[in-house]
């Protein structure tokens, strides 16, 4: 583990002279930690509790404004299907931006919530048109780096709570901010994270572009799954261990037979022993596991998501064209007394907050990178030297895209975006060029 991390300290801190790659480390070392500044909190660092939290940033936002200086600089980059991709972009946060300017003469606080939708578009560019092939070897250690001291900063501080007070304080999950200060929705997208770390990991792992020892990979997948089930996060939990299958799984046709096999047999065994196992998981003391025993009680298998679906549905109906117009449903309709900000559902929540013309933009977007990861999927399925780097992140797409999004509303966060966008952008880099290994597989050409 001591040799993962060593080596001289300019290696720590940038390549050499060259000030976009300098950049493009920092970037890929802080956009994996699920750590907040707080303009509120007396240490800086967020120090709200769960349920009582004050606004928050992540490390990775602080870096955004020079993120758009080099998008205006390597902008010309943007071509082919990443310019495609962000064309839609570019006709999602001009919409978002009109509707809030609409909304912002009676409620300038419209200005801000387009700003977290904007989010899309502005690391968009910036990855679209910064990853290339000849930077894609520098960004692997310095996202394992802020993958791994990221999952350890959870994993420690559920350690150390365990072992102070003897459990889990919150009801069998981490209490946020208890032990180390600077946690912020750290049971709903600081798992996101830590799960979508993991999957991004795992893919440069299967495209031979890790070069740390496997010693380091383990620890690191060891401590980022407890750090999950400390979070007590069902979609966190999920995301982890479907993603973790299909990315380090399922490569071939053979595979995927076999590993639906072997799943169908697991689930009659589970089946069988189902009440046993509700059983198991119900007495233990870890949150997550018991709200996976909650999902046979009535009512509790959606997590009430179901009746906040019900309530943003409300709104598409009454304005289907403007929905709230980028603001709070308190402050878009104050007679309705709702002040639940999210349908916890990400295609329910754009056409709500953003109107039916954001929903189609975004809705562009992101079925041609379902389509696109689909038939990348297929491809390398059958292909007998599959490119490995663009079918494990056409998984990771997929999973975002079909389970995360319909889970809860990732990408309108600032700690998931640029996760998000960097497997966009190494998806679509990794399917443009290719070449058959000794190995019997297709990697991308890196120099």
């Amino acid at each position: 583990m001591i040799q993962a991390f060593s080596g001289s300290a300019s290696e720590f801190i940038c390549f050499g002279g060259d000030m976009s790659r300098n950049f493009l480390w920092w970037v890929m070392f802080l956009m994996p930690l699920p750590i907040f500044i707080s303009p509120s909190s007396p240490v800086l660092l967020a120090s709200g509790t769960i349920g009582d939290d004050a606004l928050a940033f992540p490390l990775s936002f602080f870096l955004l404004p020079i993120a758009i200086f080099f998008t205006l600089k390597n902008y010309k980059n943007i071509v082919g299907f990443n310019l495609f991709l962000y064309f839609w972009l570019s006709l999602f946060a001009i919409w978002v931006l009109l509707l809030s300017f609409y909304s912002a003469s009676l409620q300038p606080v419209a200005l801000l919530y387009a700003l977290q939708w904007c989010l899309l578009f502005l690391w968009g560019g910036y990855f679209l048109s910064t990853i290339r092939l000849e930077n894609v070897k520098y960004i692997v250690r310095p996202f394992f780096y802020g993958a791994f001291i990221g999952a350890a900063y959870i994993f420690l501080s559920g350690v150390l709570e365990y072992i102070i007070y003897g459990a889990l304080l919150d009801a069998g999950r981490v209490s946020q901010n208890l032990i180390f200060k600077g946690q912020y929705q750290l049971v709903v997208y600081t798992p996101t994270v830590l799960a979508f770390s993991f999957l991004i990991v795992l893919s440069f792992y299967k495209a031979n572009l890790f070069s740390l020892p496997r010693s380091a990979l383990v620890v690191y997948f060891a401590i980022c799954f407890v750090a999950i089930i400390f979070t007590g996060s069902r979609e966190g939990l999920l995301v982890c261990l479907l993603g973790g299958c299909l990315v380090g799984i399922i490569t071939s046709v053979r595979a995927a037979l076999v590993v639906c096999f072997v799943g169908l047999f697991l689930l009659f065994i589970l089946y069988i022993n189902f009440d046993y196992l509700l059983l198991v998981l119900d007495a233990s003391e870890f949150r997550a596991l018991n709200k996976i025993a909650r999902l046979a009680d009535d009512g509790a298998a959606l997590g009430a998501r179901d009746v906040m679906l019900k309530i943003y549905l409300q709104f598409i109906i009454f304005d289907p064209v403007l929905g709230l117009k980028m603001l709070p449903p308190e402050l878009a309709y104050p007679v309705s007394d709702i002040t639940i900000r999210s349908a916890h559902n990400l295609y329910v929540d754009v056409w709500a907050w953003t109107g039916f013309p954001g929903f189609l933009a975004l809705i562009f977007f992101l079925i041609s990178l379902v389509a696109f990861a689909a038939n990348s999927i297929v491809r390398g399925l059958l292909s007998k030297y599959p490119n490995n780097l663009e079918l494990s992140f056409s998984w990771v797409v997929l999973v975002m895209l079909l389970i995360s999004n319909n889970i809860n509303v990732p990408l309108r966060q600032p700690v998931v975006v640029p996760v998000f966008l960097l497997c966009v952008a190494l998806l679509a880099l990794s399917a443009k060029k290719q070449q058959p290994s000794k190995q019997g597989s297709s990697e991308i050409t890196l120099s």
